[in-house]
């Protein structure tokens, strides 16, 4: 029930004139309904809002975010990540190189193939960086020759092999397109 009902109910100025304005939270006249824009709704921010300035931001279509955005690391984690990855991959890539000939160094050239593009996706150039003198450090320390001549990475074909194309898988995913990693391509001049 609107005032001026109200107000004539309780005998209240019986001449007096009632009032136009409708109570709050009443439905809109079609005449306001169609005199409106339909995006005059989208335009009004809601309460609690936040301003398009503070908004997060949205890629590019047709690009994906970066990897370490997805999982919400820092470099505090990935770095670190990537160093292990490549002492592993330097480990077991040593290890497999000559298990089954020549499959052990196929399997262990992906390996390192693989950890170089994760290392590239979660960290960029520096997570490579990292991941590439990690794994150098493995193989060429493993390459040395022990006190009592032994050595683990012998000095033949399948040897190196091993220590060339690891760093060899390192630069094949340094030079990947950067829009495989969630970053659009630098502008041509």
């Amino acid at each position: 029930m609107n005032e001026a009902a109200a107000g004539a109910s309780a005998g209240e100025g019986a001449g007096a004139e009632p009032t136009t304005t409708p109570p709050t939270g009443a439905e809109p006249t079609p005449s306001e309904v169609l005199s409106s824009s339909p995006f005059e709704a989208l335009s009004t921010p809601l309460e609690g809002s936040v301003s398009p300035s503070e908004a997060p931001t949205a890629p590019p279509s047709g690009s994906f975010l970066p990897l370490d955005q997805v999982l919400a690391t820092g470099r505090a984690v990935t770095w670190p990540l990537c160093a292990v990855a490549g002492l592993l991959v330097g480990v077991l890539g040593t290890a497999v190189h000559r298990a089954v000939s020549p499959w052990g160094l196929v399997l262990a050239l992906l390996a390192a193939l693989s950890g170089a593009v994760l290392a590239r996706a979660l960290a960029h150039g520096p997570g490579l960086a990292i991941y590439a003198g990690a794994l150098l450090l493995v193989t060429q320390a493993m390459s040395q020759v022990r006190p009592g001549g032994d050595v683990v990475i012998a000095g033949d074909g399948l040897g190196h092999t091993w220590l060339y194309g690891s760093v060899l898988t390192v630069a094949v995913a340094a030079f990947l397109p950067a829009r495989w990693f969630g970053r659009p391509a630098s502008p041509a001049p």
